[in-house]
């Protein structure tokens, strides 16, 4: 049995698993949170490869055969949360971000901004690789604080340094937690 560590959420984990090694062999993959798990789960689902869930850690056992399949990779939704908070922090302005993936697991940061005020929506297009895609609209908003709580974190750690962006222009004091 191998071990493979990953500590990137969504598909560039993805990425950093070496492929000869999950065909060839058993491998134990050990995330950080069940929301890694999540989403990798939803690839390996794609691909028809056959796992176990054990709470932060998933089970495959070799030798696997991913079925082929295109692939496409949608937008991260962290990268997206930046122009989302640019457009509500400017009175009068609309921004559209795309065929972003919508995964729940990785929208942390747009339940808090909904919970700050923040008039911005969220619409499902379609499906990219087992994963929901879609669009975030943000409308220039003003903001009122909120508090982040510890169980938030995993689903918006990356989205933090942003997040405290918006609430530097919020009214009132955001506290995050954790």
């Amino acid at each position: 049995e191998e071990l493979l560590y990953f500590r990137i959420a969504g598909f560039a984990a993805k990425q950093d698993l070496n492929y000869q090694t999950v065909v060839a062999t058993t491998a134990k993959l050990n995330a950080i949170n069940a929301y890694q798990v999540d989403n990798l789960g939803r690839f390996f689902d794609y691909l028809d490869v056959p796992f176990r869930r054990e709470g932060p850690t998933m089970q495959l056992s070799g030798p696997i055969q991913p079925r082929a399949r295109d692939i496409e990779v949608p937008g991260d939704p962290s990268s997206a949360a930046f122009f989302v908070v640019a457009a509500l922090l400017v009175p009068g302005s609309r921004a559209t971000v795309r065929r972003v993936a919508l995964n729940p697991t990785r929208l942390g940061f747009v339940r808090v901004l909904q919970r700050m005020g923040a008039r911005l929506t969220v619409r499902v297009t379609g499906n990219a690789a087992g994963e929901e895609v879609g669009e975030l609209t943000a409308v220039g908003s003003p903001l009122t604080a909120t508090e982040v709580g510890a169980q938030e974190i995993p689903s918006l750690v990356d989205e933090v340094p942003i997040l405290a962006v918006a609430a530097s222009q919020a009214e009132g004091t955001t506290r995050f937690r954790g």
